[in-house]
């Protein structure tokens, strides 16, 4: 698809975002493949990224790695824990999550200062209000799918525009709010700072990696998620 018949469509019936790896990589987060690398030294030991290089090279699908790895991780640590541990170790707001909000916010920003993919995703969701003098979402966006387990781009967002444009679905059980953008966690969702493991903020509980995962998931055609991801894509 052209640009301008991209932008005939966006300014017509505006549109849906489904982002991936990419939106988070220039901010020290990995993608799939070097999460799993990561998972690999903590569930295999020292040479478990080695181990994974060789698993993909037989082809092995990464579902199916995740769920090694989920058989191999440690009996006194949960899954989602080491995942969280492994999807943000180079991440400095996640090595400071205790600091007080207002460091946090700077700590986001910096994070993010050299990711101009996140940053053009941040300002498309956002636009000027002449009216009240500041930002709100932009309701040209419908909805935000995200195939990624971390919030950057709803906190970065938040900090950038000094609003909160975005509402995170994780759940079904989330209610619906017309001021902001729904933002989908396909896979789950894990936080990265002192709200880590609170289920009333996060869901852990709800992470997608592993085959048998996947299985469950795509099996319930007409549950929250399938439902809502074909529901947005079939829309004009």
């Amino acid at each position: 698809m052209s640009w301008q018949k991209l932008h005939s469509i966006y300014q017509q019936s505006g549109l849906v975002l489904a982002l991936g790896a990419g939106v988070s990589l220039d901010s020290k987060l990995p993608n799939w493949i070097g999460l799993l690398k990561r998972l690999g030294s903590k569930c295999l030991g020292v040479d478990g990224d080695k181990s994974i290089d060789k698993l993909l090279d037989k082809r092995f699908s990464l579902p199916a790695i995740a769920s090694m790895l989920k058989a191999k991780c440690p009996s006194d640590t949960k899954f989602s824990d080491l995942v969280r541990a492994s999807l943000y170790q180079d991440f400095e707001p996640y090595k400071q999550r205790d600091v007080r909000d207002v460091d946090m916010k700077k700590l986001i920003e910096d994070a993010c200062s050299n990711n101009c993919t996140l940053r053009a995703v941040a300002a498309l969701c956002a636009k000027w209000d002449e009216k009240t003098a500041s930002y709100s979402h932009n309701d040209k966006i419908h909805a935000v799918v995200n195939f990624n387990l971390d919030p950057l781009l709803r906190e970065y967002t938040e900090v950038r525009y000094k609003k909160i444009l975005m509402r995170s679905v994780e759940r079904p059980s989330k209610s619906s709010d017309p001021e902001k953008i729904n933002l989908y966690y396909m896979h789950g969702f894990l936080r990265f700072d002192s709200k880590a493991n609170d289920p009333e903020k996060e869901a852990f509980d709800k992470l997608v990696l592993s085959e048998q995962e996947y299985f469950d998931f795509f099996n319930s055609p007409t549950s929250l998620f399938n439902y809502t991801f074909l529901y947005l894509l079939r829309q004009p």
